[in-house]
């Protein structure tokens, strides 16, 4: 299943983001009609593509490209580049053994590690209860800040000499249809124009189902605003 479900679109004067919360109310197929969570359709057979499918036809928007990639990466890519400067919004600390997940970190600006990263943006709640105020949505929001973090610090001349030897982590722990042939070109493309990258999250509220599931569900009048 998917911590990070995002839609991204990078044109000649900008790039825009948009966020799924994972527990978005979709249908994986216009056939069955069945509302399933967008996280919990990538688990299904041929998940890749109907997720790809699903938000294609939810949002009436071209796809031509998809991604799906593994924590590893973020952790060895983030290593790779000597870690990132983050401000930590409030003291992290969790225990799940059975994902092997030890989350501790301390409130405030520091350098974060790669592993460090990736507790960061796992954590939604400590384990006796307190956590983000807004749950899974206010840690879309410090996944979004570390993003622009990343591109804000990392994206310059420096380290796009290293793009390929980031490629290569990412080739190891990636599943995509996009071609790695002109990375560093388009790398580029993205460092230009890193000062007009705005990324948003689907408007809408948590509902409950007949069944009692509980789902994301898109304000569609919010959406179509500008």
């Amino acid at each position: 299943r998917a911590d990070t479900v995002m839609l991204l679109c990078v044109d000649e004067n900008k790039i825009e983001g948009l966020s799924i919360p994972r527990d978005t109310a979709f249908t994986a197929d216009i056939a069955d009609g069945e509302i399933r969570k967008i996280s919990d359709i990538l688990a299904e057979e041929d998940g890749d593509q109907k997720v790809v499918d699903a938000i294609r036809n939810k949002f009436d928007v071209p796809i031509t490209y998809y991604a799906k990639v593994k924590l590893s990466a973020v952790k060895d890519i983030v290593d790779s580049v000597g870690g990132i400067n983050f401000d930590v919004p409030m003291n992290m600390e969790y225990e799940d053994p059975h994902q092997n997940l030890y989350i501790n970190l301390k409130q405030g600006n520091q350098i974060l590690s790669g592993t460090e990263i990736c507790g960061l943006l796992q954590y939604r709640r400590s384990n006796n209860g307190p956590g983000y105020s807004m749950g899974d949505i206010t840690r879309i929001e410090t996944g979004q800040l570390f993003i622009k973090e990343f591109i804000n610090q990392k994206l310059n001349k420096e380290y796009i000499k290293k793009v390929p030897e980031l490629s290569e982590i990412l080739a190891h722990n990636i599943e995509t249809n996009y071609s790695f042939t002109n990375i560093v070109s388009d790398v580029k493309i993205i460092e230009q124009l890193k000062s007009n990258f705005d990324i948003k999250t689907v408007p809408g509220e948590l509902v409950a189902l007949d069944n009692g599931i509980v789902v994301y569900e898109i304000d569609r009048e919010k959406l179509m605003k500008p």
